[in-house]
């Protein structure tokens, strides 16, 4: 039980005071639980979000980091995520949770191959690197692979667990999935690293599908778009 402000009161300012009582609140260890694996697996899984992000290229005066194998690294990572559900959900010493984890990471595996065959339709066209990939639409429009555009935002959908795909969090049915036993700031990190991989999802469909709106030096529109897509993800 717990009592707290909805947002009835503190209105705009409830994700923020959400943020702070799960950061407050106390670490329970779970009983029988392997200890070491059961915190790897949060921190290894919002670390991994954090490290995909060296590959994006926000603006042309900004590159955090030109890799000429960016596709590849960010399928690498993408699928790095399975170990920390499969670390998560068995370290918790619970059936509901190591089966959340199971159902969480053959949902990823299973549209990660669909999100690869795009990949590889930009690679024949252009280059592994995302960077060449903007450049590129800035003289040539991708228009006529804008029915991919509908196949990789299904698999975004799949692989982020949002709205019909949310199979891996089904609270009728698995309590919450993988991160039942979690709480405090632990059960927090799940979630930055989700919508972390939102916003990186978010990031790269524009790059794919919408790179020709960097001919346009107006960094405002770009930010614009940039926070369009992102919404269109969240709120789906």
């Amino acid at each position: 039980m717990q009592r707290r402000k909805g947002p009835n009161i503190v209105h705009l300012l409830q994700p923020i005071c959400d943020a702070v009582k799960l950061i407050l609140k106390e670490i329970v260890p779970v009983y029988k639980a392997e200890q070491l694996l059961y915190f790897i697996g949060p921190i290894s899984m919002l670390a991994l979000t954090f490290v995909v992000f060296f590959v994006y290229t926000p603006y042309y005066g900004l590159i955090f980091s030109d890799l000429n194998l960016g596709l590849l690294f960010i399928l690498a990572v993408m699928a790095l995520h399975v170990y920390g559900f499969i670390i998560a959900g068995w370290s918790s010493n619970s059936k509901y949770a190591f089966l959340g984890a199971l159902r969480a990471c053959s949902q990823m595996l299973g549209y990660e191959l669909t999100s690869a065959t795009v990949f590889l339709t930009f690679v024949f066209l252009t280059s592994f690197n995302v960077t060449m990939i903007l450049f590129f639409q800035v003289n040539a429009l991708y228009v006529w692979l804008w029915p991919l555009f509908i196949l990789f935002f299904v698999c975004v959908l799949a692989e982020t667990a949002r709205v019909p795909f949310d199979l891996p969090e089904a609270e009728s049915e698995l309590v919450a999935g993988y991160n039942v036993e979690y709480a405090s700031i632990a059960f927090a990190l799940f979630f930055l690293s989700e919508y972390g991989n939102l916003i990186f999802s978010s990031f790269l469909l524009f790059c794919l599908f919408f790179g020709f709106f960097f001919q346009i030096k107006i960094l405002f529109l770009q930010i614009w778009l940039l926070v369009a897509v992102l919404f269109l993800f969240i709120f789906i």
